[in-house]
């Protein structure tokens, strides 16, 4: 009975382990589980179910040599672990082929997603490169909103290099350092400063120039040019040489607050 009993346990673990490897992982995650769990079966379980089937069958044939009679029950249930035993090691290969095959294009997927994301990283370079260029006060505001949009699009790109990261992690690779996130950051900040001192500037010269005199406190507005003119003079300075075109912005307004 106890032989029985455990070469009945045996098949219905040979089932679930039969039924385990023929799942094929539809992500990285399950991918990783199925190449643990297939890792595991081979070094540890597998040995295991090996012990249990001879020990089964040993005493199978112990019972039959001594003459015991032997009920079918037990036939099938030793026999029924024996032929679960032989299916793994054809199931065993052919899960690991499709794992293998699942590794792959999932390796290629991710290849593909980090070259278009780098190209994406570098196009919005060029759209930062881009404002070294631009030094017409009519298109204030669309500059403006350009770089808010471009601001906006690199915190997405943060949250994109995360999600590659993770995948890249899971998957056992080196995981990228895209620098080029926080370059493109700092490389915006002068255009930053300069649109937004631009954006100001215009505001207040019309305050200043069109709103009621009474609402002026002198105190105030002088404050409030000074520190327009050190952020002019800063950029026009930092700007003069590379970026002459978004320097004379700078230049103009730092002019016009003399």
């Amino acid at each position: 009975q106890d032989t029985t009993a455990h070469s009945l346990q045996l098949a219905k673990m040979f089932k679930g382990i039969a039924a385990r490897l023929q799942r094929k992982p539809a992500n990285s995650e399950e991918l990783v589980e199925a190449e643990e769990y297939m890792g595991d079966l081979k070094d540890v379980e597998l040995s295991k179910c090996l012990t249990g089937v001879k020990r089964d069958r040993r005493n199978l044939l112990f019972l039959l040599e001594k003459g015991h009679q032997v009920n079918q029950q037990l036939l099938q249930a030793v026999g029924s672990a024996f032929d679960w035993l032989q299916q793994l090691t054809p199931l065993m290969e052919e899960a690991e082929n499709i794992v293998g095959t699942e590794r792959s294009k999932l390796e290629n997927k991710l290849k593909r997603e980090r070259e278009r994301f780098i190209s994406d990283l570098d196009t919005t370079q060029g759209t930062i490169d881009s404002f070294a260029n631009r030094g017409d006060m009519k298109a204030l505001w669309d500059n403006i909103e350009s770089l808010e949009n471009t601001r906006a699009h690199l915190t997405h790109c943060e949250e994109t290099a995360e999600q590659i990261n993770a995948e890249e992690e899971r998957l056992g690779w080196t995981t990228t350092n895209f620098v080029q996130i926080p370059n493109a950051r700092k490389n915006m900040e002068p255009f930053e400063n300069l649109w937004k001192l631009a954006g100001d500037f215009q505001k207040g010269h019309t305050q200043w120039t069109r709103g009621p005199v009474f609402h002026l406190v002198a105190e105030d507005l002088t404050k409030q040019v000074d520190n327009m003119w050190r952020v002019a003079y800063k950029l026009a300075r930092s700007m003069k040489d590379a970026m002459p075109t978004a320097g004379g912005v700078a230049t103009t307004i730092k002019e016009q607050l003399d």
